[in-house]
């Protein structure tokens, strides 16, 4: 048997292997009637040298295993990966536009915390000094990372008062932050990467716009007929929209990765400036949400209890927004939003003696009742419990 590496891979010897070499050798120098009993110390001199020869062995084999993304883990994918450009997505707070009222003029700063009267724990720090009278609403970020559901109208509380503010609301419900990536969703957007040079275009910039830092989503179309498409992109155009990251990550992303004179769609525009001074505008969109209602038919059992519909309209916001943490991730760019989708989260809860869920429809505005709503090529569909109804019989 060779040890070390070969074509083959990388072969080491075990700690049963090591201990009869050993005793093999020793025989060699001192004679056959050597005895390796366990009690005698060579035996134990052997079993000590042994061991610590075979944990080099096996440090060997688990770097070489290792250098491969498929079974690394932890700090060593993330090794791997920065080989590859790829780098293990932070965790996030979550955000939420506040507005602030008070005295016309009244400069609030950057830093200015604010909480929730029912979660006082989670904080939300302003992003930006914010003109009382002036700004409409202004970004704030928990100081906390991670997956924290903030629904709308729940932060109302001044953490540092100071004259002149008075209030705090934040009229929508927050964009969620989430965990530090897993090595599971790392190790796809790693193996994704290598396969760029030889995907299309379209698939490229794709993959090169969701590996940029808090970029949530992407969805890249492109139009190589020669008419203007349904959805208004130009012929031989292409057209992106994102969810997350800054616009001139996405736009350097764009600008190294499209073809020679492909135009653009959308309504942000970016300068890049290549290696030549030269400057070149690029273009994409930023995906927006767009409110989608829900109304649940429920027929009350012995179980129901008072908050029994909150927990529904809880229930359902969370698994809308954030997914259900095992396949489903919450609703994407341009996905419809069908009313069948929404029911596992409230038909397999714990309350489930306490109701039974006759029907479930979906809206558009709150009013005209479907089973299923379709969102605009940019848009997301966004959850509220403000906008979940429950009637109960």
């Amino acid at each position: 048997m060779t040890v070390g590496l070969n074509a083959d891979g990388i072969t080491i010897k075990r700690l049963n292997e090591i201990i009869t070499n050993f005793e093999s050798g020793l025989r060699s120098a001192f004679g056959n009637e050597l005895s390796f009993d366990p009690s005698t110390p060579q035996a134990q001199l052997n079993g000590i040298y042994a061991e610590d020869i075979a944990i080099l062995y096996e440090t060997a084999e688990a770097l070489y295993t290792n250098l491969h993304p498929n079974y690394s883990t932890g700090q060593m994918l993330d090794l791997v990966s920065t080989i590859r450009g790829v780098f293990r997505k932070p965790a996030t707070g979550t955000r939420v536009q506040l507005a602030l009222t008070g005295v016309t003029n009244t400069i609030v700063p950057a830093g200015t915390l604010f909480s929730s009267s029912s979660n006082p724990e989670i904080f939300f720090e302003l992003e930006e000094n914010y003109y009382i009278g002036i700004t409409t609403l202004g970004w704030a970020e928990t100081t906390t990372t991670g997956a924290i559901d903030v629904p709308a109208s729940t932060v109302d509380t001044i953490v540092n008062p100071f004259a002149g503010l008075n209030g705090v609301d934040n009229p929508q419900a927050g964009l969620t932050g989430r965990e530090i990536e897993t090595d599971s969703e790392l190790r796809i957007r790693s193996n994704l990467s290598v396969a760029i040079p030889s995907q299309a275009i379209v698939e490229s910039i794709w993959s090169g716009l969701l590996d940029v830092d808090d970029v949530a989503d992407v969805v890249v179309y492109e139009n190589d007929t020669n008419i203007t498409n349904a959805i208004g992109m130009e012929p031989k155009s292409m057209y992106a929209i994102v969810q997350g990251g800054t616009d001139e990550d996405i736009a350097q992303v764009i600008f190294d990765r499209k073809t020679l004179g492909c135009s653009m769609k959308g309504d942000e525009t970016v300068n890049v400036t290549d290696s030549n001074n030269q400057t070149h505008s690029i273009k994409f969109d930023r995906a927006v949400y767009t409110d989608v209602y829900v109304h649940v038919y429920v027929t009350t059992l012995d179980g129901w209890t008072a908050g029994d519909d909150d927990q529904i309209k809880q229930d359902i916001v969370t698994y809308a927004n954030e997914g259900d943490g095992v396949g489903w991730n919450g609703y994407t760019i341009s996905r419809p939003v069908y009313a069948s989708d929404l029911l596992p989260p409230i038909t397999g809860q714990s309350i489930e003696d306490s109701f039974h869920v006759t029907d479930i429809k979906v809206s558009p505005d709150g009013i005209a009742e479907a089973e299923s709503v379709t969102v605009g090529v940019k848009e997301i569909a966004l959850f509220s419990t403000d906008n979940i109804t429950v009637n109960v019989t």
